[in-house]
């Protein structure tokens, strides 16, 4: 998916158009690859496991997943510390009241 997404990102630079790109699939080895004065990345993580399990049931039928939580919670913590690696801000999702603020805060250091 990377060739696509750096089509998309080098149109929009071209034509000066701003984006928001979001979703689970994009990996901090890609946000670093991309990174530039005019591209930035905020990782935004759920840090408890607890509350990815509590998570699963509001979205699907299949209830409680302790131990697709874990996958989960294991995934996002190395996403993290990939984050760390490439400079790359890292925030909890949590609280949620904040979190655009904290987003902002991030993107303009």
């Amino acid at each position: 998916m990377s060739p696509g997404f750096s089509a998309v990102i080098a149109d929009h630079l071209e034509e000066n158009i701003p984006m928001i790109m979001e979703g689970d699939f994009i990996l901090p080895d890609f946000a670093a690859y991309v990174a530039s004065e005019r591209v930035e990345a905020v990782f935004i993580h759920e840090p408890c496991k607890n509350q990815i399990m509590q998570n699963y049931p509001h979205r699907e039928v299949e209830g409680l997943q302790e131990y697709r939580a874990e996958i989960s919670h294991l995934h996002g913590n190395m996403l993290v510390d990939k984050c760390a690696k490439y400079g790359i801000a890292a925030t909890p999702s949590r609280p949620w009241d904040d979190l655009l603020e904290r987003v902002k805060e991030y993107l303009q250091r």
